[in-house]
């Protein structure tokens, strides 16, 4: 039984709160969590966030939306994760940020799908990068993140998650989906103001069409 764990904070450097920012009509937050629907059942779907004051919006949201909410540690995320895995039954994990409103499910399904048959530690489409920031998939066993957790000392690694894993990746069995061109200096996130402005602007054009775009269909529009 895999859950979706959607990592969200309001306390970001470089654009703080974007996750609650509008894009035509609904938050960042909400537009990931709406492609997650296409995937999971509503009980499956968590929204991960920090005990801070300021996240309690977030929280909120999510109950908004009928989905569940975890609140741990802000700048350990890793434990965040590991104390929100030790409360939830489940065998393995999506992990997605909350800052990827063009997210692909069909993207997903395919990461699940080969995680499922392979059964591999850790499966992931960033060890190397090859499709554009903002489409990046990890799946995780949960017995092995909880068995490997003690392991995880560097504070950049108890921020960053996965991290740790990725950097001692010759001792554990896992998977990288590689795209046959690469896209990984193209951005679908929302990092800067400017993101937001193109997002909007993005699902603008695409919206009327009443269907979600596959990441390869929405290139042409991040392609200068």
């Amino acid at each position: 039984m895999m859950f979706a764990i959607i990592q969200a904070r309001l306390s970001s450097k470089r654009f703080p709160r974007k996750v609650l920012k509008k894009i035509n009509g609904m938050s960042v937050l909400e537009h990931i969590i709406q492609k997650m629907k296409k995937i999971f059942p509503l009980k499956k779907i968590i929204v991960a966030t920090s005990k801070n004051k300021e996240d309690t919006a977030i929280c909120k949201l999510a109950k908004n939306l009928n989905v569940r909410c975890f609140r741990g540690d802000l700048k350990n995320v890793s434990k965040r994760y590991y104390d929100l895995l030790d409360e939830y039954q489940m065998n393995s994990f999506l992990r997605v940020c909350a800052d990827s409103p063009f997210l692909d499910p069909k993207l997903i399904k395919k990461c699940i799908k080969i995680y499922n048959l392979k059964k591999p530690n850790f499966l992931t489409n960033i060890l190397p990068r090859s499709f554009p920031k903002g489409q990046s998939v990890e799946i995780f066993d949960k017995k092995f993140f909880q068995k490997n957790f003690s392991s995880i000392k560097k504070s950049h690694d108890k921020e960053h998650v996965t991290t740790y894993f990725y950097s001692n990746k010759y001792k554990f069995r896992y998977i990288n989906i590689k795209n046959k061109i690469d896209f990984s200096k193209i951005n679908m996130c929302i990092d800067h103001p400017d993101d937001l402005k193109h997002a909007k602007r993005i699902i603008s054009k695409t919206k009327v069409k009443n269907k979600i775009q596959t990441w390869e269909k929405l290139l042409k529009y991040f392609i200068n």
